[in-house]
């Protein structure tokens, strides 16, 4: 089945499914987690495939932590910090954009977009791996090394039996089985949602007008969004 989004200028989107393939990245499936492997500190998760999939220790939410309960209250104290001391930086981001904006002639304004551009592009590329997957930078790293938390194991967190939410980031290739992660995406055509993760809400990079950048900062800030999300 092939479908095809025209335009005036050509095609726009283009989606096909092969009855013969199963594509399941960034599909959303309950699993239960078969062994820990401390060795490699991660778990293995059968979702309903002869592979069970590979679920990395950094890629575990604390929700599922089986840790005692003051331990995970004060893990989830430091994840809401990590959270707003993100919404901060790209607050200061924003305004660093507007007064730098302000401050310059059109033409400059046209040289620094391009200049920024290129420098974006570059980044991007940088971050990513042999496999084109973006590296994740993250902040769950940033937890481990701050507010004094215990640095627990996996073994110790989570055990063979437990039910668990998941989601496909690649799909197998080889013997290896497909690689999951209990953060979450949903992606919509102009906003990606992500429940339970010690995120800072972000506009795309790929948006470099200062202009609809704090347009759409002054949406997101209308929104009544939880906390956890």
């Amino acid at each position: 089945t092939r479908v095809v989004l025209k335009s005036n200028n050509g095609i726009e989107e283009y989606e096909y499914e092969d009855k013969n393939k199963l594509n399941f990245k960034n599909n959303i499936y309950l699993g239960t987690v078969s062994r820990v492997e401390p060795s490699l500190q991660a778990a293995f998760i059968n979702f309903g495939r002869v592979k069970h999939g590979f679920l990395a220790f950094n890629d575990i939410q604390s929700d599922y932590y089986q840790i005692p309960t003051e331990d995970k209250e004060r893990l989830q104290e430091a994840e809401e910090k990590i959270r707003e001391d993100l919404k901060n930086k790209n607050l200061d981001d924003v305004n660093n954009e507007v007064n730098s904006d302000s401050e310059l002639t059109d033409g400059e304004n046209k040289n620094l977009k391009k200049n920024n551009e290129n420098i974006e592009i570059e980044k991007d590329e940088a971050n990513l791996d042999p496999e084109g997957e973006r590296k994740d930078t993250n902040e769950r790293e940033k937890l481990k090394k701050s507010y004094g938390l215990k640095r627990y194991k996996i073994q110790e967190v989570i055990k063979p039996g437990q039910i668990i939410l998941i989601q496909v980031i690649k799909e197998e290739r080889g013997n290896k089985g497909a690689a999951l992660t209990t953060f979450i995406s949903l992606a919509g055509k102009y906003i990606v949602l992500m429940p339970n993760t010690a995120k800072g809400g972000g506009i795309s990079r790929k948006i470099f007008n200062s202009f609809d950048r704090n347009k759409i900062r002054s949406i997101l800030n209308e929104i009544e969004i939880q906390k956890s999300m």
